[in-house]
């Protein structure tokens, strides 16, 4: 199990751009986004969606599954990094990830 497994179950309620990041209000934690981002639909369309599953596939992307066939992607390529960081997520728990 992956420490990020523990987003499964959450709903997005909010996905704005932050002056050169991206912020996504979770029900549970927040995630910020330096790397480049890509939504399946429209930012709106995620509002409310579950995550089902997260997939990590190491250096190259984290895929967040949402219900209704809803997918939030963030590259984790070394040419798309912004920063030291691709992501951060900060649980309402105390906990942080960063990757």
């Amino acid at each position: 199990m992956h420490l990020l497994d523990q987003l499964i179950g959450m709903k997005v309620e909010a996905v704005e751009p932050i002056f050169d990041y991206w912020h996504i209000t979770l029900s549970k934690a927040f995630i910020c986004v330096y790397n480049k981002l890509s939504f399946s639909h429209p930012k709106t369309e995620l509002y409310n969606a579950a995550i089902e599953e997260v997939v990590i596939q190491e250096e190259k992307l984290l895929e967040l599954n949402l219900s209704g066939g809803r997918i939030i992607k963030i590259s984790l390529l070394p040419e798309d990094y912004c920063g030291p960081e691709a992501f951060e997520v900060r649980f309402f728990n105390g906990l942080i990830v960063v990757g």
